[in-house]
């Protein structure tokens, strides 16, 4: 069935068009000798989809044929695929309203005050209304029994402070891939403000854990604005292991609950490293997801790699320089990250493993210099401009007395070079 099969819609539809016309000028269809009549639209609405309104319909045939798209004595063919065309453009660049459902494990303490992150809205407060909020939990609750049947991972996927991530896209896919890599972000913060202060930690018992303490749940789902589940668009995440607590914010003190607020603070700030930074949290939340830590090791070392803006050609001598220009004991932290360097070249170059009752140890030593790292590009309390004034800052990797001394001589060498004014 056509979108506009009787002729009481296509005579609406010729009274928009006519007016349209008026409005525009009769320029384009005198000079085509093209009449706007009944005979003429109907083959090219039988084209047009079934769900589309009077409104829509009028506005694409309109743009066909009061635009410079249709050419001088142009036929109802032509007109028909440039209208199909319009529709396509229209319908690749309309953006719908999708939220990604999940959960973190934090308890309830947390702010709930709701995020922009970029294009998306992290939402802390289980969604707007309730009559939303019950859908979801009930359309999030379908979709997972349709593909887990384990009523205890299910369970646990409760577990936690529920989030809505609430972001505009073409097609749910996409929708989701946006709003992964906010949450992921938002999360990168929140577990980043915690393991500035975490050095280290044993794990006791046979199950290894990962690093990030506040992790997303085992699956996410993908819903349309009024809460109605995306069909097939729930993501599981293979290697997720119960939490054997929440992380609790109200407990923390107020130190550490400054560093909350000032690690999200800054990523709202936009600087000179702003697309570094964001994008390193999203490497380094992912990273210290998993169970392996001995992949998350490998991730680290990468996200380090990508921090200190290491190029091709340079190796990981370079990394341990940048790194050690950011400690005062410039020579202990160039024997850790030696260290750190050779386990992880043998882990690449020689596959030896990690024995695994020092590999967790290994793993904070490594995550301790990247969480520092991470903090100064995200602060950027030097105001650097750009990658490279990062890359020049990290190898002035000098003693107070010798950078003195290299700024004396860059200043007799801008006053030498200074035009002067002959007389």
């Amino acid at each position: 069935m056509a979108a506009f099969d009787s002729k009481q819609d296509l005579s609406a539809l010729l009274e928009v068009l006519n007016d349209r016309r008026k409005l525009q000028g009769d320029k384009i269809a005198l000079e085509s000798g093209f009449s706007i009549d009944e005979e003429t639209l109907l083959p090219s609405f039988m084209k047009l989809p079934v769900d589309l309104s009077l409104n829509d319909a009028s506005e694409i045939v309109s743009k066909a044929i009061f635009s410079t798209r249709l050419p001088l004595g142009f036929s109802q063919s032509e007109l028909s695929r440039v209208c199909r065309d319009i529709y396509h453009e229209q319908r690749r660049s309309k953006k719908f309203e999708f939220l990604v459902f999940t959960h973190f494990t934090m308890d309830d303490t947390f702010p709930t005050d709701p995020f922009i992150e970029g294009k998306t809205e992290i939402d802390l407060s289980i969604g707007r209304t309730q009559s939303v909020r019950s859908k979801l939990y009930e359309q999030h609750a379908a979709e997972l029994a349709a593909v887990e049947e384990d009523s205890q991972n299910r369970i646990h996927n409760f577990q936690g402070r529920a989030v809505i991530a609430r972001i505009k896209a073409t097609n749910a896919k996409a929708g989701f891939v946006t709003a992964r890599k906010s949450l992921d972000k938002f999360r990168g913060a929140l577990n980043l403000a915690i393991n500035l202060s975490q050095l280290g930690r044993r794990t006791f018992g046979s199950t290894t854990r990962a690093v990030n303490t506040i992790l997303n749940s085992k699956f996410s789902t993908v819903h349309d604005e009024e809460g109605i589940a995306i069909k097939n668009s729930v993501w599981f995440e293979r290697d997720w292991i119960a939490p054997t607590k929440l992380f609790q914010y109200s407990k923390i003190d107020e130190v550490r609950r400054k560093r909350f607020s000032d690690v999200l603070g800054y990523m709202k700030t936009q600087h000179g490293l702003s697309e570094l930074a964001h994008e390193g949290l999203i490497r380094y939340c992912r990273a210290l997801d998993s169970t392996n830590w001995q992949y998350s090791f490998l991730e680290l070392w990468s996200v380090l790699e990508f921090l200190c803006c290491i190029d091709s050609n340079q190796n990981h001598d370079t990394i341990c320089t940048r790194v050690c220009a950011l400690y005062a004991d410039k020579e202990l932290t160039r024997l850790y990250m030696n260290h750190l360097k050779i386990r992880r070249n043998g882990l690449v170059h020689a596959g030896y493993e990690i024995e695994e009752r020092y590999a967790e140890q290994i793993l904070y030593q490594l995550n301790r210099y990247v969480s520092r790292v991470l903090y100064f590009v995200l602060s950027n309390a030097l105001e650097l401009n750009s990658k490279d004034e990062l890359r020049e800052f990290l190898d002035l990797n000098l003693d107070v007395a010798r950078l003195q001394r290299r700024r004396r001589i860059i200043n007799s060498a801008i006053e030498f070079r200074r035009p002067r004014t002959i007389e």
